[in-house]
Parts: C-alpha cells; sequence; structure tokens
C-alpha cells in the first residue's frame, strides 16, 4: 500500500469491534484492568500480558470516540425500531382493512339493486 493510500483507521476498528488507541486498537473482551494513572492518564492491561500507556489527550480522545460510537449505535437502534413499528402499524392496518370471517358487512347504502 502506497503512503497516499487514505483509510478510515475508526471505521475498521469499530466495525471490528476494536477500541482504537495511539499506536493501534485492542479488543475490549482482553481487558483485565484498568488502572488511572497519577498524570490523569490510563494503563490497560490485556489478557495476553500487554499493556497499554495513555496520556489524558489520548484517554479523553478514546471516550470521545467511545461516546460518538455510542451515539451512532443508538441512532441505528432508534431508526430499526422506526422502522419496525411502521412496518408493523401497516400490517395491522392492512388485517384490519380485510373483513373477517365472522364479520358482518353492512349493505351498500345509496342507489343500487332493490330485491
Amino acid at each position: 500500500m502506497s503512503e497516499d493510500t487514505k483509510y478510515d483507521f475508526d471505521f475498521i476498528t469499530g466495525a471490528l469491534g476494536l477500541v482504537p488507541h495511539r499506536g493501534g486498537a485492542f479488543n475490549p473482551a482482553q481487558v483485565l484492568r484498568v488502572q488511572q494513572t497519577d498524570d490523569e492518564g490510563m494503563m490497560i492491561i490485556l489478557s495476553h500480558g500487554s499493556r497499554i500507556d495513555l496520556n489524558a489527550l489520548d484517554v479523553l480522545e478514546m471516550e470521545m470516540l467511545i461516546r460518538k460510537r455510542q451515539d451512532e449505535i443508538k441512532a441505528k437502534q432508534r431508526e430499526a425500531m422506526k422502522e419496525q413499528i411502521l412496518t408493523q402499524q401497516s400490517v395491522v392496518d392492512e388485517l384490519n382493512s380485510k373483513p373477517q370471517a365472522g364479520h358482518i358487512i353492512p349493505p351498500f347504502l345509496g342507489k343500487g339493486r332493490r330485491n
């Protein structure tokens, strides 16, 4: 890949369920421990023994990205719920518009044939 190639690292890591950080990304399922450091940073210990040290700015960037992803997920869930409600309402309307067995259909009122 050439150095001119552009790609969206946040999109790729998000699609894979990873959390990006300065220098890479990690699988949140592998986090064993998270600890605040004295300089308002964060230390993340992963299950395979790796340690990720983040300074305060890195932590803020990670927090903003996680919040952004959660907001996007919530928006998608709301849209899916709206679509589901509209579909259900459409089905209910269709069912209610058709005569059901046992329902009496009122006679046509107006000019028509008389017996």
